[in-house]
């Protein structure tokens, strides 16, 4: 019997850095995921992990016929298809291109390229109106890379079908959109690194961030190409590289650091830490929706705009922690007073006593309303 509980998010290359990555931070989710990968690649193993609903299947994604017979057995269990993650793909082998066998490189295009369109176009035959399909590419199909010139080709492709299909099927309601990682921390990279083909702290010292990404970055990113948040995107390439595409100087970006790892920062729980947001214009139309989302996620939000009494009234709206200060951004003498004013609303003793004026607030009008 067909059975259909929440998203279904059918999620390739399933069983390597990223794909992990984005079959838990989907399944958490509360998505149901069918994980895809090769054979012997280990995505049946995860399904003693992921449990029911889930759905672990082996496909070859550059063979035709594979695929074909994938969707046959979702069919068996799912009614439609809600989202698809085309992340499948075969790594760069850094070698010239001189050097490359036609058949590597025909290799990659089926794997990176064809199989993904392949893909994207068995499950839009499968979605209903609000479907996403999300292709993680990389930034190897954005900038020049030598010795990754069948891995290139293959990434550049796949951007352009991203923008070729969001157009064809815009108007039955299907996004298509791409993320682009740049180094990412994977076993892909790390065997390249074994095999002395990349140095890490060189990659590092050409990233401004100064470290490679994790996984789990990239799966985030995915995650909100293919949510309600991201409802009016599509056709477009998200890259996550750590500023490694703005830096366009001799030298280093970074600082070399010999330990990638001292480098990444701690991970924090989504939605525990509350911030102190500063939107400038947010008294109204897209600056007050900004407000309102970070308002709705728990932060406190300073509104500055010219027009201080639309954002005195936006501010009294939201709740009492939030904050509405007039100000003219092209008056430099005004910006530099609203930053004096903020640093001395938001410092440590200025935070303890607004804590208190607010806990005395909620007490006296707990007292107004017995009486």
């Amino acid at each position: 019997m067909k059975q259909q509980l929440g998203r279904v998010v059918v999620i390739t290359g399933a069983a390597g850095g990223i794909g992990r990555a984005l079959v838990d931070l989907f399944a958490t989710g509360g998505d149901t995921v069918v994980a895809v990968d090769l054979p012997d690649s280990g995505v049946l193993e995860m399904a003693r992990h992921l449990g029911y609903p889930h759905l672990c299947l082996e496909c070859d994604v550059s063979r035709e016929e594979d695929i074909l017979s994938l969707y046959r057995r979702i069919e068996e269990r799912f009614l439609h298809i809600d989202v698809l993650v085309n992340n499948a793909a075969v790594g760069p082998d850094l070698v010239a291109t001189s050097n490359t066998h036609v058949e590597d490189f025909q290799l990659a295009l089926r794997v990176n390229l064809v199989g993904p369109n392949i893909m994207a176009r068995e499950t839009a035959r499968r979605m209903k109106p609000g479907g996403v399909i999300a292709n993680v590419a990389s930034v190897a199909g954005l900038l020049a890379n030598p010795h990754r010139n069948a891995y290139a080709a293959s990434k550049a492709g796949l951007i352009a079908i991203t923008k070729v299909l969001a157009c064809e099927w815009a108007q039955r309601g299907i996004r298509v959109c791409a993320v682009a990682p740049g180094y990412v921390r994977t076993p892909m990279i790390a065997e390249l690194e074994r095999a002395g083909k990349i140095r890490s702290a060189q990659v590092r010292s050409c990233i401004p961030m100064g470290r490679m990404a994790r996984p789990d970055e990239v799966a985030r990113a995915v995650r909100f190409m293919v949510s309600v948040q991201a409802a009016y995107i599509t056709g477009s390439t998200l890259v996550v590289d750590g500023g490694l595409m703005s830096f366009n100087q001799p030298g280093e970006a970074h600082p070399t650091v010999d330990n990638s790892r001292d480098a990444e920062p701690p991970r924090r729980v989504e939605g525990t830490h509350a911030r102190i947001a500063v939107v400038i214009g947010g008294a109204k139309g897209i600056g007050a929706a900004v407000v309102r989302r970070f308002a709705e996620r728990g932060d406190t939000v300073v509104i500055a705009d010219k027009n201080g009494e639309a954002a005195a009234d936006l501010a009294s709206s939201l709740g009492d922690k939030h904050l509405a200060i007039s100000a003219d951004v092209t008056r430099e003498s005004e910006v530099v007073a609203l930053f004096d004013e903020l640093r001395l609303t938001f410092s440590s003793t200025a935070l303890h006593q607004r804590a208190r004026l607010s806990r005395q607030s909620k007490t006296f009008r707990k007292f107004l309303n017995r009486g």
